[in-house]
């Protein structure tokens, strides 16, 4: 009954001691910094993008996206809720852009700053600042790929044209001749 009764108490302690150590690794892990709220306002898809996702300033990480939601003011357009570290110098000529990590597909917010405004922008978590959304590389290539398509197109009817069987008879007969007048040039100066 003796041995029983150590077994239980030492399973007791041994459960206790896996609760305390998760309680301390919730505890010391819980993020407890304060974020500047801001909102971007996308009409486009934001495929790739999640709550966490990382915000960055010009390439440095600066905070978290908190929340994805659909506008309901305006069907089509999403809104997306940004946490920033408070010492980040957004100003009124900030936009957002989206970025994509690698070939992961995982998305981005990218702030970028062209410096024509020292003004900041003030944001409160009951009224979030609006910062404007362009169009980040991939849908600018997305936007003008039936262009670049025409583009290519046309490139390779020219090249068709010029490599034709008929110019490629006539380069090399061209050719011939060039050597054969070179030939009797040199037969002509001996």
């Amino acid at each position: 009954m003796e041995n029983r009764s150590h077994a239980l108490m030492a399973g007791i302690f041994t459960l206790a001691l896996l609760a305390a150590a998760a309680l301390v690794a919730i505890w010391i892990g819980r993020d407890r910094t304060q974020l500047q709220p801001y909102e971007i306002i996308s009409a486009t898809a934001v495929s790739g993008l999640n709550p966490q996702s990382t915000v960055r300033y010009q390439g440095v990480p600066v905070g978290k996206v908190q929340s994805l939601a659909l506008n309901p003011d305006k069907p089509g357009q999403v809104r997306i809720r940004i946490g920033v570290a408070p010492n980040t110098p957004i100003t009124e000529s900030t936009w957002a852009e989206l970025g994509v990590q690698g070939v992961t597909g995982i998305s981005n917010v990218e702030l970028r700053d062209d410096g024509s405004s020292m003004k900041r922008l003030a944001s409160s978590a009951a009224n979030p600042a609006a910062i404007p959304l362009r169009p980040g590389f991939l849908d600018r290539i997305e936007q003008r790929g039936g262009k670049l398509i025409s583009n290519v197109e046309e490139v390779t009817e020219q090249l068709r044209r010029v490599l034709s069987e008929q110019n490629v008879q006539a380069l090399t007969a061209s050719l011939q001749n060039a050597t054969d007048i070179t030939q009797s040039l040199r037969d002509a100066s001996r």
